[in-house]
């Protein structure tokens, strides 16, 4: 009754005192439209500067595995609550398992979730709590099997697997329809997303909330959205996708909820039923229920990333700013170079850094939200903004990145992990039986295609992640199947 208490004085007392605003913030539930655009844009046009690559595999990580199990953000990564426990979701709590299909003559992977640190039931080990499936899909970018091997091989997890090859030329035994692979027993109690610096992710540092949502929120920003991508409202496009003929029981087991009534809270504010189609009789349409309720709904490309001359000149000569300068300058001739004897000062100088960094964020925030409040006039006004050169940054230095344009032209190519990839004609496929990188042609037929599972994991390589061309690999002494974890640098130490 504490909570009603604490509700009644607020809604009572503190809100005509102060004038608090009690309106429910609005709910823009994460649509798959959405998740699609901000994969794609994390791969093929973000110019972001990460500190590590690895940030940017985790981020497509997560993206991947929230919106393919419904998760509470808590239960993956570790929650503000309970911060510095290191809690959130370990490589013991996921299985990886793999099926012969006989049907298409492939091997099928699933990978079953079981956290530990869920809401209501953290440290309850006497709950039965139903346990998440997640199997392939046919986009590799949006692949959680895909992402859960890289991350698996990246950081020597598989147990007695140490490269793709390997790992993609594992069957069920002989006399099993299905198999389960084992985790190394010194990652059972890793965490699975971990803290990432300039040098790769931490030896054991789990990944924090805070840090996932100032990630997530940039990612949004750089990918023009207006709203800010919430972990929650992931959470809220899965509720809202789940059939809407499913029991109470069934969206209750699907989103962890202990209460049946609380998958009210998550349904979208606009109604699903077409009215005007029920009563005229037509096909309902459902394409604009899909942007309207979307965060692609209010995206625009033409919003600045960065603050113009004006801004600039506006925050670099603020009094404050000015201020801090001059401070940072005069501790940095304290330390004169030697910043272990004077750990004082430069933790005092770090702390300047950031609060320089939090007045351009700030200013930033607040440009760009006046870009935003004055581009409808702009557009009435029938004015274009043309200022802005569209042009990718990548498209520019990408012969220079070969590995991340290879990413970028197959990661979210149609083809399923193991199989490889043949031409639209039905009587030609890809073998990369050469170096890396080089496509030889043979003629084939599709059976004889999937019957030649050998190359499965070299197409894997060549056609759908990070693999140097034969030069590179050559130059580094690597297998084929070590040399893209290397080049990658997800963390694997060579």
């Amino acid at each position: 009754m504490v909570k009603n208490d604490l509700y009644n004085n607020i809604r009572n007392e503190l809100t005509p005192k102060y004038g608090l605003v009690t309106k429910h913030r609005d709910k823009f539930p994460v649509t798959r439209k959405d998740l699609d655009i901000l994969l794609r844009h994390l791969f093929e046009d973000d110019d972001h500067d990460y500190v590590h690559e690895r940030a940017r595999f985790q981020d497509a990580f997560s993206l991947s595995l929230f919106s393919g199990s419904g998760a509470r953000a808590g239960a993956i990564v570790e929650s503000s609550s309970y911060r510095g426990t290191n809690e959130c979701l370990y490589y013991k709590h996921l299985s990886f398992n793999l099926q012969w299909d006989t049907k298409c003559m492939e091997v099928k992977y699933w990978v079953t979730i079981d956290p530990e640190f869920l809401k209501g039931h953290r440290y309850d080990d006497e709950a039965v709590i139903p346990r998440n499936w997640i199997p392939e899909q046919d986009i590799l970018g949006r692949n959680f099997v895909f992402y859960v091997m890289v991350a698996g091989i990246a950081d020597k997890a598989f147990r007695g697997i140490r490269t793709a090859n390997e790992l993609l030329d594992k069957r069920p035994p002989k006399g099993r329809e299905s198999w389960t692979l084992e985790w190394e027993a010194h990652v059972q109690n890793l965490p699975v997303l971990r803290m990432v610096t300039a040098d790769g992710p931490h030896p054991d540092r789990a990944l924090t909330f805070s840090s996932i949502r100032h990630h997530f929120t940039s990612l949004a920003q750089r990918a023009c959205f207006r709203n800010r991508l919430r972990i929650h409202r992931i959470r809220g496009g899965v509720a809202n996708a789940i059939d809407a003929n499913a029991s109470q029981a069934a969206r209750s087991q699907a989103l962890d909820h202990q209460n049946p009534d609380t998958f009210l809270k998550y349904q979208s504010k606009f109604k699903r039923v077409d009215v005007q189609a029920s009563f005229w009789n037509l096909k309902p349409d459902y394409e604009c229920l899909e942007m309207e309720e979307s965060m692609a709904h209010h995206r625009d490309t033409n919003v600045p990333q960065r603050l113009d001359a004006a801004a600039t000149a506006q925050v670099e000569n603020d009094a404050e700013m000015k201020e801090i300068y001059c401070r940072i300058d005069d501790i940095t001739q304290q330390i004169g170079g030697k910043p272990d004897e004077h750990e004082n000062l430069a933790l005092e100088r770090e702390k300047l850094y950031t609060k320089a960094a939090k007045k351009r964020r700030a200013k930033k925030a607040e440009f760009i939200d006046n870009w935003w409040r004055s581009s409808y006039d702009e557009y009435i006004a029938g004015n274009e903004f043309g200022e802005q050169d569209p042009t990718c940054l990548f498209d520019i230095c990408r012969k220079y990145m070969p590995e991340r344009a290879r990413l970028r032209d197959n990661l979210f190519a149609k083809v399923s992990i193991g199989i490889l990839i043949y031409q639209a004609d039905r009587n030609t496929f890809y073998s990369v039986e050469e170096s890396p990188g080089m496509l030889h042609h043979t003629s084939s037929s599709i059976q004889m295609a999937r019957g030649r599972i050998d190359q499965r994991s070299d197409l894997f390589l060549n056609g759908a992640t990070y693999a140097p061309n034969g030069l590179i690999q050559r130059m580094l002494g690597l297998s084929t199947a070590d040399s893209i974890w290397t080049v990658y640098n997800l963390g694997v130490d060579y």
